[in-house]
C-alpha cells in the first residue's frame, strides 16, 4: 500500500494512502470546475471547457505520483519530510508519458509538449524559477519506484475516468517504471531545463498579450491544483485525530464554506439607505454600470467603498468575476477596511493580507475564543496554526473578498513571494479595486500604470478610486478611456474654511545655529484654547520628531486621561494597533474634548473626523487627504476650520538627496487662499494646477513580469522581506527603516517581548550612526531560536522612540 500523507497525533502516526489523497484532490478540482470562475476563465481566454476540465483533472491525477518511490515511502512511514528529493520533479517523466498516451488536451495551444501542464505538476510545491531543482537536491539519487506504482496509477486513472466521465481519451499502455527507477534525479532536472529553454523561445517571439495569456493559463491551472491539494491535506490533518483506523483512503471533503451572503447587494443598499438616507447618484451609477474598467472621483466620507462594492456585485452577477480584491495604500487602512467589510458580510468571507497581517490574525483568533465564552485559553500552537491558515488563504486571494496592500498585489505579478503564482491564479477570476490611488508616490504610480496594463491584457475587471484624481494621474497612467463615475454633488460641498497662516507651528531656537526647532507657544495656546471649549482637534505635522515635541508641549498643560494622544509610525506594532483602536473608539463615541497629534499616518482612508485641524504645509493632494478627516461628509463649513501653517523645514517633501522643497510644495502654498470655504471641486482644480507638468518615470514591473513568465527569478531574489524590496522596489523609500525590539519592552517582558508584535521601525541611519560612533545602541539577542535586534534608545508606548536622543547624545 502506497502512502501520501502522515500526521502525528499524540505521538502516534496516522496515514492517508496515495490513492486516497489523489482521489480527494481530483474530487476537489472537479468541484472547483463547477464554480462560476471556471466557465468565466475559459470564456475569457477562448478555452474549450470540456478540454480544460480534462487537463485540470489530468494534472490532479498525476501530481503526486512521484511519491510512489522507495525513499518517499520510507520518509512518510517515519513521519519525515524529504526536501532534497522533490517528488514533484520525480513525477515529470511519468506525467509526460501518461499525457502522451492518453492524448490529454493542452491548455495553451499546440506547443508539441504539454508544457503548461507539466510545469504545474513540477511546481506545485515550489515557485517556478530558472534554477528550480537545478541545485540543492540529490541529483545522483535514483528514482526507485515501488512495484505497486503502476497499479496504483492505473487505479487512479480508471477511477477518474469513471467518476468524471472523461470520454475520448487514448489507451494507457504499460509504463516503463522499471526503467525510470534506474534514472537519477539529474535526468529529471535536465528534462525540466528543456521546458525552461522551450519557454524562453516562446517568450522571445511573443507580444505582451500572448505572454499575459500564458501566465494567466499557467497560474490558473496551478491555483486549481494547489487549492485542491492544500485543502485535501488540511482536511486529512483535521480528521486524523478523529480516525480509528491507522491508514485511510479517500475522505472526499467539501470545498470550504466561503460564500458571500445571498443578500450581499441588499446589505450594501441597506447601509446606504439606513435611517431614511438616500444613496448618492454616483453610487447608483456604480450599481448599474456594466463597465469592467472604471474611475471613481468622490470626496472623502461620501461612501466610495459602498459604491465600489455595488460595482463588484454587478460584475459578479454578470459572471465577470467571482471574488474581490481591494488594494489599500497602507497596512493600517487595510485593517480598517477589513473590519468594515466584516460588519457587512461576516467574518468568514473576508481575508486580510499584508506584511504584518499574521499578527492581526492572531489577535482575531484570540478575540473569537473570548467571544465563544469557553473560559479556557487556546493552546498557543493551535492559535498560531489557525492564524497562519487564515493568513495563508488571504495571501493567495482565496476568500470571496481579500483586503491587501497595493504592494502585495504588485509583488504577485513578479514572483515576489513563495505563493505568488498561486495568488495570481486566484486573481484571474477576481475584480480589483484600488483605493485612494492618488496617495502613492511617483515611483509607485509608474508601477501601477503598468499593472493596469497587465490587468487589461488579462481581462481582469478593475476600478480605481480617488478623492482628488489629478488629471496628470489619469493621463500618465493611461486610463483616460475608462468609464468615469463622478460624485458631482459631493464636489460642491464645502465642509470647512481654510485659514492660511504665514507663521510656522515650530520656531527656531534662539541662539541655535543648528536649525533646531521648538513648538510655537502661540499655536500650542490656540490648541489648548480649543480643548477648553470642548473641541475634537487633530494636529498633523510632517515628521515624527515634530509630533513628539508638540505632544509634549501640550502634555505639560493637559493631564486628563485619554484626552491627548500621539500617533506616528515609530511605535511597536502592538502599541500602535492598540492606540488606533482606542482612538477610533473614542472618536466614534464623540468623546470631547480630545486632541490627536499625528504625522501623515492618519491621511489615508481612516474613517475618523475632527472639529478643527491644525496642519503643516504639505502638497495639495496630501492636504486634501488630511482635510478628509475634518467635518467628514458635511456640506457646509459650520465653523469648522483647516489651519495650514508654513514650514521652515520641508522634510519629508524634499527633492531626492537634497533639502530643497519639492516644486509642488511651493506651488501648494501659492494656490492656498485665506478664509476660503473649501469645496472638494476646488481641491481637485488646485491639484490639476499644482501637478500640471508632473510626469511618471519608467517602471520595473513590465520587464520583471516578462522575465517571470514563466520561470524567471525566485522570490528571494525579488525582495528581502515582506517590508523591503530587493530587485524590485515599487515604492520610493525616502527614509529606509529597520525593525527592532525596544530595549524597554525587553526589560519589562524578557524573552516574551521578543515577538513580532513588538517590532518597531527605526531609521537605518540610527543604526549606522551607532555603529560608526560605537554608541552600542543596537545589539542582537537570541530568543526562541531566533535572533532579534534590540534598540537601547529610550522608548515608551506613549510617544515611541525618543527621536531627539541621538542628537542629544552626540
Amino acid at each position: 500500500m502506497l502512502l501520501a500523507k502522515s500526521e502525528r497525533i499524540n505521538g502516534r502516526l496516522r496515514y492517508q494512502t496515495l490513492l486516497g489523497h489523489t482521489k480527494d484532490v481530483l474530487h476537489l478540482v472537479n468541484e472547483l470546475t463547477k464554480c462560476p470562475g471556471f466557465s468565466l476563465f475559459c470564456s475569457r481566454h477562448s478555452l474549450n471547457e470540456t478540454e480544460a476540465r480534462k487537463a485540470l483533472l489530468g494534472i490532479a491525477a498525476l501530481h503526486d505520483i512521484g511519491k510512489a518511490t522507495k525513499p518517499f515511502q520510507k520518509a512518510i512511514c517515519e513521519g519525515k519530510r524529504l526536501s532534497d528529493i522533490p517528488h514533484a520533479l520525480i513525477a515529470l517523466p511519468c506525467a509526460c508519458e501518461v499525457w502522451k498516451q492518453l492524448r490529454l488536451p493542452s491548455l495553451y495551444g499546440d506547443l508539441g509538449l504539454p508544457m503548461v501542464e507539466m510545469l504545474v505538476v513540477v511546481a506545485h510545491h515550489a515557485l517556478l524559477y530558472d534554477d528550480l531543482y537545478q541545485r540543492a537536491i540529490k541529483h545522483s539519487q535514483r528514482l526507485e519506484y515501488e512495484p505497486e506504482a503502476e497499479s496504483v496509477l492505473s487505479e487512479i486513472l480508471s477511477w477518474a475516468v469513471q467518476q468524471f466521465d472523461l470520454s475520448g481519451l487514448g489507451t494507457l499502455r504499460s509504463l516503463p517504471f522499471n526503467e525510470w527507477s534506474k534514472w537519477e534525479l539529474k535526468s529529471c532536472a535536465i528534462a525540466l531545463s528543456r521546458f525552461r529553454d522551450q519557454n524562453r523561445k516562446i517568450k522571445a517571439s511573443s507580444d505582451l498579450a500572448s505572454l499575459a495569456k500564458l501566465k494567466a493559463v499557467y497560474t490558473f491551472a496551478l491555483a486549481y491544483l494547489k487549492f485542491a491539494d492544500y485543502w485535501a491535506s488540511r482536511n486529512f490533518s483535521e480528521q486524523a485525530g478523529k480516525l480509528s483506523e491507522k491508514i485511510v483512503n479517500e475522505l472526499l471533503p467539501a470545498l470550504p464554506d466561503w460564500h458571500l451572503p445571498c443578500d450581499a447587494r441588499e446589505r450594501v443598499w441597506s447601509k446606504l439607505t439606513g435611517g431614511g438616507s438616500k444613496p448618492y447618484s454616483f453610487q447608483t451609477q456604480l450599481d448599474r454600470t456594466e463597465a469592467e474598467r472604471v474611475i471613481v472621483l468622490a470626496p472623502c466620507g461620501r461612501g466610495k467603498t459602498e459604491g465600489a462594492l455595488l460595482w463588484f456585485l454587478r460584475q459578479r452577477m454578470l459572471d465577470k468575476c467571482e471574488r474581490l480584491i481591494i488594494a489599500m495604500p497602507t497596512q493600517v487602512t487595510s485593517n480598517a477596511m477589513r473590519e468594515r467589510l466584516v460588519s457587512l458580510f461576516g467574518d468568514n468571507v473576508v481575508g486580510l493580507y499584508h506584511g504584518r497581517s499574521l499578527l492581526e490574525h492572531r489577535e482575531l483568533v484570540q478575540l473569537r475564543v473570548v467571544q465563544t465564552d469557553e473560559g479556557d485559553d487556546l493552546d498557543p500552537e493551535i492559535e498560531q496554526e489557525l492564524a497562519r491558515s487564515e493568513n495563508f488563504w488571504s495571501e493567495v486571494f482565496a476568500k470571496p473578498i481579500t483586503v491587501t496592500t497595493a504592494d502585495h498585489l504588485l509583488f504577485t505579478f513578479v514572483h515576489g513571494y513563495r505563493q505568488a503564482d498561486f495568488a495570481l491564479g486566484c486573481l484571474q477570476t477576481a475584480a480589483v479595486v484600488f483605493d485612494e490611488v492618488h496617495c502613492y508616490d511617483r515611483r509607485m504610480l509608474a508601477e501601477l500604470r503598468e499593472l493596469f496594463k497587465l490587468l487589461r491584457e488579462m481581462k481582469i475587471p478593475h476600478l480605481i478610486m480617488s478623492g482628488t484624481l489629478p488629471e496628470f494621474l489619469v493621463s500618465e497612467t493611461r486610463i483616460g478611456d475608462y468609464e468615469r463615475v463622478i460624485d458631482n454633488e459631493g464636489l460642491t460641498h464645502k465642509p470647512f474654511i481654510l485659514r492660511k497662516r504665514n507663521e510656522g507651528m515650530f520656531v527656531r531656537v534662539e541662539g541655535d545655529d543648528g536649525g533646531n526647532l521648538n513648538p510655537n507657544n502661540e499655536i500650542v495656546g490656540e490648541v489648548i484654547e480649543g480643548f477648553k471649549r470642548g473641541l475634537c482637534q487633530f494636529v498633523i505635522v510632517n515628521t515624527v520628531r515634530k509630533a513628539q515635541m508638540f505632544y509634549r508641549a501640550l502634555k505639560e498643560r493637559i493631564d486628563e486621561n485619554e484626552r491627548l494622544w500621539c500617533l506616528h509610525s515609530r511605535f511597536c506594532y502592538a502599541h500602535r494597533r492598540e492606540k488606533e483602536q482606542r482612538i477610533t473608539e473614542l472618536l466614534r463615541e464623540k468623546v470631547r474634548p480630545l486632541i490627536l497629534v499625528a504625522t501623515q499616518v492618519i491621511e489615508v482612508s481612516l474613517d475618523i473626523s475632527c472639529d478643527r485641524m491644525f496642519t503643516e504645509l504639505a502638497p495639495i493632494d496630501a492636504l486634501g487627504q488630511r482635510a478628509g478627516r475634518l467635518h467628514r461628509g458635511a456640506a457646509e463649513p459650520e465653523g469648522f476650520e483647516l489651519l495650514v501653517f508654513s514650514v521652515q523645514d520641508p522634510q519629508p517633501y524634499c527633492i531626492s538627496h537634497r533639502r530643497d522643497p519639492l516644486p509642488e510644495l511651493n506651488r501648494t502654498w501659492q494656490v492656498l487662499q485665506d478664509n476660503l470655504p473649501v469645496s472638494y471641486g476646488w481641491l481637485k482644480e488646485q491639484c490639476d494646477l499644482v501637478y500640471a507638468d508632473a510626469r511618471l518615470g519608467m517602471a520595473q514591473i513590465d520587464e520583471l513580469f516578462k522575465a517571470c513568465t514563466l520561470f524567471g527569478l525566485n522570490h528571494n531574489e525579488i525582495r528581502f522581506s515582506e517590508e523591503e524590496g530587493k530587485v524590485y522596489r515599487p515604492r520610493d523609500i525616502v527614509m529606509p527603516t529597520i525593525d527592532v525590539i525596544p530595549e524597554a519592552v525587553f526589560t519589562e517582558l524578557g524573552d516574551e517581548g521578543c515577538q513580532s508584535i513588538y517590532l518597531a521601525p527605526v531609521p537605518v541611519w540610527w543604526l549606522m550612526k551607532s555603529n560608526r560612533e560605537r554608541l552600542k545602541l543596537f545589539y542582537l539577542h537570541e530568543a526562541g531560536k531566533k535572533k532579534w535586534l534590540l534598540c537601547a534608545i529610550p522608548y515608551d508606548p506613549e510617544t515611541g522612540f525618543a527621536s531627539d536622543f541621538l542628537a542629544i547624545s552626540s
